[in-house]
């Protein structure tokens, strides 16, 4: 992780809904997200890891490491960053 951070990744936050569930958030982010915690609307933390399954509902948080290396050109381009995490120049 801390490889994934010096090289420009980020430790994000999102808040699942009704209309925005963990599906929804692996096919927006993909591979640039890796979950690593859920956290329950009563606050209980879940970790995630190969020994414990993580099955997040509405109203849950998702903290994640967002990576570039994982982006896709458009979201890259949406961004406006090239694919190492710099500003893109657009022409």
């Amino acid at each position: 992780m801390a490889s994934a951070l010096s090289q420009g990744g980020e430790i994000r936050t999102t808040k699942l809904t009704e209309h925005f569930g963990f599906n929804e958030f692996i096919e927006k982010h993909g591979q640039s997200a890796t979950p690593l915690f859920a956290i329950d609307p009563k606050g209980k933390v879940h970790v995630y890891c190969e020994e414990q399954r993580v099955d997040p509902k509405p109203r849950w948080s998702i903290i994640y490491l967002h990576t570039v290396e994982g982006d896709t050109k458009e979201q890259l381009i949406g961004r406006g960053n090239n694919r190492d995490g710099r500003p893109a120049i657009v022409i």
